[in-house]
């Protein structure tokens, strides 16, 4: 990821790797999608190009506050960064429902 030192890109690859093989060695299928692709879901994601890095992250989180009203994630005490986090998973498993991938 841009702007990540050499340090937290390793952890990074090698989290991914642990998960990755331990779902093939557990023999359970898994599906990688993009950003580009699971955004396509809704026209929040169009992009802006006066938007700040902090307003493009946040589209996430108004797609899920806005789709899923009862959510309430909005009003929880979880810091923005895991609201935001949790509102990019809602949005995968959003596109992968409705595409029954």
């Amino acid at each position: 990821m841009p702007g990540q030192g050499v340090a937290s890109s390793g952890k990074f690859m090698k989290a991914t790797g642990i998960i990755i093989g331990t779902l093939n060695g557990m023999q359970i299928p898994y599906i990688e999608i993009t950003p580009q692709k699971w955004k396509t879901i809704s026209t929040v994601f169009l992009v802006d190009k006066t938007e700040t890095k902090s307003q493009k992250k946040a589209k996430s989180l108004d797609f899920v506050t806005e789709k899923y009203p009862n959510c309430r994630l909005h009003e929880s005490k979880l810091t923005k960064k895991i609201k935001i986090d949790i509102a990019d998973a809602i949005c995968i498993a959003t596109y992968m429902y409705e595409n029954n991938v």
